[in-house]
């Protein structure tokens, strides 16, 4: 399946979970959700069947031949749980079975009958649906023109979109049961993190969930123009409208504004709006859902820079080698012109510019080199204080002279696995980066802490080790604290924009991680993480 088509598949699939879990109209739903798992798994046919209450009884609720968006005659179809072939069993013992062809003895023709009608089909899998360890359902796709062979990566698939797919329908049950509004829910709608609120046409507030009393004290409130006030000043005006538009609303209606916390931070949130009208047609209430999107948008972000970087990091790659077979011509035919001429002959300076120009070009594909992760990692068993020290003798020469440059080196236990040419470049990255913060000049200071390991993902005798940089300038604001590790950003008006980039990729290629602690006029303090080698008895 190639990618591209798999992305635009699991994004139609995505959408289709979301309006699905929204509470929208169910059965159609169920067949753009099959439809959406049929593309995004490649499959010639697919079908999803459910369990009913009963426990008794699999029903066949939605099926996708490609040509057929809402299903086909496959779909409607009931069966007996003790009626069915043991090969469900199995699947739900073995999280998912997998045929690739239709040999004799194959089961695919008596599952193809049971879950589209057609037994015709070259291999298939069946793969369970599950909500807290409970089978609910099945999934059942199918190959028909040719048989497809279910390697390691396709399974693993499967076994995801599976989950989504169970996610999302068990989501939209609880939904579709709080919309109704039955006394035996209100407990779930206590628990959920979801924020719950109902309004009366007059604007009066008559129900506050719990997760809505903690985002912004809307006990507070009694009126939804008391919640207005804790809409993000920039979409007042947009709520407000979308308030009178809920009023003669008949239908769900979605809208999404930031609302401000109680701690002053500021949370996206969808709303998902139902206008509850009685027989007569009149509107008697305003159910309104958000969901905070916070977190989910700041992923989403995460996800855009880490493209960009990847993109970039290629890019550096490819100049990077390209440009250095360049300069080994540069500075070998300028070694041998060097070498034919006199120290006072009048062209030697020139040549030895060359030579040197080309020496500052190698250096900055160097650099290119170390932020696309793609030179040599040789790690060794060292110090960190040696490698500290080893890397100051350069730093302090460098320095501008109202800049001091304080060594703090406490910890004893500092044992690395470090390349140490690598990571001497990411502190003078660092030391440089602090003395250009500081153009009235002020102190660096470099320090090391141990850290104790706080999960059972760090090396469990030794926890990591953080190596500090600290400057007393002027401080990062919060707006270029987000960006700071964007390829080519910087916040020198002449910056060169790579130094942090360079450093980052360096500490990732170590198994560590950096932190930036940082305000405006308050300097900043750059912290590398790194994890200790385990200990030797000759430590």
């Amino acid at each position: 399946m190639a990618d591209s088509r798999s992305h635009v598949a699991v994004a139609a699939l995505a959408g289709a979970v979301s309006s699905l879990s929204q509470g929208d109209e169910w059965a159609g739903l169920l067949a753009d959700l099959c439809a959406g798992v049929r593309r995004s798994l490649g499959f010639d046919r697919c079908s999803i069947a459910l369990i009913e209450d009963d426990e008794e009884t699999l029903r066949v609720v939605a099926c996708n031949a490609g040509g057929a968006s809402r299903g086909s005659e496959g779909a409607g179809a009931k069966h007996l749980l003790h009626d069915l072939p043991t090969v469900l069993e199995a699947a739900t013992a073995q999280s998912g079975l997998f045929f690739d062809d239709s040999s004799e003895g194959s089961p695919l023709g008596e599952l193809g009958r049971l879950f589209s009608g057609d037994p015709e089909a070259q291999s298939a899998c069946v793969v369970p649906l599950r909500v807290d360890g409970k089978t609910v359902g099945f999934i059942h796709g199918s190959h028909v023109g040719q048989a497809h062979r279910f390697d390691a990566e396709s399974r693993q698939a499967i076994a995801g979109v599976a989950q989504l797919t169970a996610m999302a329908l068990e989501l939209a049950v609880r939904n579709r049961r709080v919309l109704l509004d039955e006394p035996q829910y209100r407990e779930l709608v206590e628990l959920s993190g979801d924020f719950f609120l109902t309004f009366r046409p007059d604007g009066e507030m008559t129900y506050v969930s719990p997760a809505a009393l903690r985002l912004c004290s809307t006990n507070e409130c009694s009126r939804w123009a008391d919640l207005v006030g804790k809409v993000h000043p920039e979409d007042r005006e947009r709520t407000e409208r979308a308030w009178q538009q809920w009023l003669s609303a008949t239908e769900l209606t979605h809208f999404e504004n930031r609302m401000i916390s109680k701690l002053g931070t500021s949370h996206r949130v969808h709303w998902n709006v139902y206008p509850v009208r009685g027989e007569d047609g009149q509107l008697t209430h305003i159910q309104c859902i958000g969901r905070d999107l916070t977190e989910r948008y700041k992923l989403e972000e995460k996800l855009r820079q880490m493209q960009r970087s990847d993109s970039v990091a290629r890019l550096a790659q490819g100049f990077s080698h390209k440009f250095n077979n360049i300069l080994v011509s540069v500075l070998g035919n300028a070694s041998v012109l060097a070498g034919q001429l006199e120290q006072g002959h009048a062209w030697r300076p020139i040549v030895d510019d060359i030579a040197m120009g080309a020496e500052r070009a190698a250096k900055l594909t160097r650099q290119l080199l170390a932020y696309s992760r793609s030179t040599p990692h040789v790690p060794q068993r060292r110090r960190l204080r040696d490698v500290v020290q080893e890397s100051l003798e350069l730093s302090q020469v460098s320095l501008p002279s109202n800049v001091r440059l304080q060594i703090r080196i406490d910890c004893e236990e500092d044992w690395v696995e470090a390349d140490a040419m690598q990571l001497g470049h990411a502190l003078l990255n660092l030391i440089w980066n602090a003395a250009e913060a500081m153009p009235e000049g002020g102190t660096v200071v470099v320090r090391t802490e141990l850290l104790p390991a706080s999960g059972p993902g760090e090396i469990s005798d030794g926890g990591r080790v953080a190596l500090v940089v600290e400057d007393t300038g002027m401080g990062i604001v919060a707006e270029d604290r987000e960006r700071i590790f964007d390829p080519f950003f910087s916040t020198k008006e002449m910056g060169r924009g790579l130094g942090l980039s360079v450093v980052q990729g360096i500490v990732q290629a170590h198994g560590g991680e950096i932190e930036i602690q940082s305000q405006p006029g308050e300097g900043t303090a750059v912290r590398l993480l790194l994890p200790l080698a385990p200990r030797r008895a000759t430590d």
